[in-house]
């Protein structure tokens, strides 16, 4: 969450510095204070009320082209819209940010995270602490973040030296809520390193911390990795009861990402409890055709804007036919749907409106769909088993702009063009599987 402007880091979000502002009336930049307001409401947890604020204040201060405190504004915008899933209306508002000189980071690589593109997270948070050379403070409340993307792509080394580098600075400049950031960052690490013991008695100090501070959300964060640390511990009873209480408050603030993650946290429990569950589901894989070329041509700030494009289609689109994106890969999605009708038609308008977009700008990416139909294992709001298996096989002999499905997934089904169906050799499957071109121009 953004440090409330003028508060040193620690201080108890209280409304006495909100007063102070009311009181004083500055003339001539009523917009400053009132982004102070809104930070502070927003570390409180009141966001929708921020939000409004903040909103108010961008537009009182370009009256008097106060640049840096707007950028400040238009970011604070940006990641509460974050925290509550509004991820193309926080990428506007990052974007304003970062137009007015305001770094996006960490809210914009935190949303890469989020979408599942953690490379692309990790390039962007490595960058921007590479680039605070001199800025403690700002390094300090990048680090957190830097932590928690290197430990989801694998690096506990970056992550073990980042925490260092984050304990260095909060020992030259102690700040209660620093520290309870680092002693946040630091359970993640231990929890990767497994010292769940260790991990969980920094978490319960944070939390300690955090509820002084008076910031519910952070609250909430330390639980989750406290209910990790207290499973690894096989203390699964109190693990339960951290889940559910952090469930509660984000339940209670709007965090739609963090609810959906604890939601699909808690089914995959459940199933691991009870075993795996077999479902017949038709799974979808999509992917763009030759992307690294295609990002190469174009650069990294334009094609990064083809790619949020193209994600935003393919993921509306799934929804809208009533599938299940059960995850992103890499350039492309792997999707699950209860009707073998459904995923043919969600790929038909994926490709129709891929064409309306490429004649109406001049480029969208190419991209192949593969389609199967099969039973398959799940555990929670993931799939595996040979059928997930086929799918991908399946889409990767597509060609740009070509939707190949098997005959399992068009069985019986009426008023589609389809090509001949042919046999072909799937790698790792012993049995040849027939496929066929799906009409859709």
């Amino acid at each position: 969450m953004p440090r409330p402007h003028g508060l040193s880091p620690g201080e108890r979000v209280d409304r006495g510095d909100e007063k102070y502002c009311t009181r004083q009336s500055l003339s001539g930049f009523p917009g400053v204070c009132r982004i102070h307001r809104a930070e502070v409401a927003a570390v409180g947890g009141e966001w929708e009320r921020a939000e409004q604020e903040l909103e108010r204040a961008t537009i009182e201060l370009e009256t008097y082209n106060a640049a840096p405190p707007q950028a400040d504004g238009f970011y604070a915008i940006g990641d509460i819209r974050r925290l509550k899933g509004d991820f193309p209306g926080a990428e506007a508002a990052l974007r304003d940010a970062h137009a007015r000189g305001r770094s996006p980071q960490p809210a914009l690589a935190l949303i890469r995270l989020a979408e599942g593109k953690v490379k692309a997270a990790a390039a962007a948070i490595n960058t921007a602490v590479a680039d605070q050379t001199w800025d403690r403070w700002a390094k300090a409340r990048l680090i957190p973040a830097q932590v928690e993307i290197a430990i989801a792509a694998g690096d506990l080394g970056r992550a073990r030296t980042a925490i260092d580098a984050m304990g260095g600075i909060v020992a030259g400049y102690p700040s209660p809520a620093l520290d309870a950031g680092r002693q946040v960052a630091l359970g993640r690490v231990l929890v990767a390193e497994g010292d769940a013991v260790g991990a969980a008695r920094e978490l319960r100090a944070s939390i300690k911390v955090w509820r002084e501070v008076g910031a519910p959300y952070e609250v909430a964060r330390a639980r989750t990795v406290l209910s990790h640390a207290l499973r690894a511990q096989d203390d699964e009873e109190n693990a339960d009861l951290e889940l559910g209480a952090a469930l509660d408050e984000f339940r209670r603030l709007g965090a739609r990402v963090d609810v959906e993650a604890i939601e699909r946290e808690i089914r995959d429990l459940e199933d691991r409890r009870s075993g795996p569950a077999t479902a017949r589901k038709t799974f979808m894989f999509t992917d763009i055709v030759g992307s690294t070329t295609l990002a190469e041509a174009l650069g990294d700030e334009a094609w990064e804007q083809v790619l949020r494009r193209h994600d935003d289609l393919v993921r509306s689109q799934v929804t809208d036919a009533g599938g299940e994106l059960v995850n992103s890969t890499g350039d492309g999605f792997f999707a699950a749907f209860d009707a073998a009708r459904a995923g043919v038609d969600c790929a038909i308008s994926i490709q129709r409106l891929l064409r309306e977009h490429r004649t109406a700008s001049g480029f969208a990416p190419p991209v192949r769909i593969g389609l199967h139909t099969a039973d398959a294992n799940r555990r929670g709001s993931d799939y595996s088993g040979m059928g997930v298996h086929v799918a991908a096989r399946v889409a990767a002999l597509a060609g740009g702009g070509e939707i190949l499905a098997t005959a399992d997934t068009l069985a019986g089904m009426t008023g589609i063009a389809v090509g001949d169906t042919r046999e072909t050799q799937v790698k790792g499957v012993t049995a040849p599987v027939r496929v066929a071109a799906v009409g859709w121009t």
